[in-house]
């Protein structure tokens, strides 16, 4: 089996509302299995990859701002407000 899809999703409605939940989703050449984590393991994960998920955005940015800049012709400031 293979990861098809790791998911991390804040909820919006109901008692568990405001609290994250994670969905794992693997598939096989004849299978296809779901996990779902408990809010506290959701909130864990996203303390171990928080800091990458801002610097992968950052990172995003920068390179994505010249082509912005360029179809807009106009500045943009820094990312991160730098």
């Amino acid at each position: 089996m293979i990861l098809k899809q790791l998911s991390i999703n804040r909820e919006e409605y109901g008692p568990e509302k405001g609290t994250y939940r994670t969905r794992i989703e693997f598939i096989g050449d004849y299978t296809h299995q779901s996990i779902c984590l408990p809010a506290e393991t959701s909130t864990r994960l996203l303390d171990l990859v928080g800091d990458l998920l801002i610097e992968a955005g950052e990172n995003l940015a920068k390179s994505i701002k010249p082509a912005i800049e360029a179809a807009t012709n106009r500045a943009l400031p820094p990312p991160g407000g730098e």
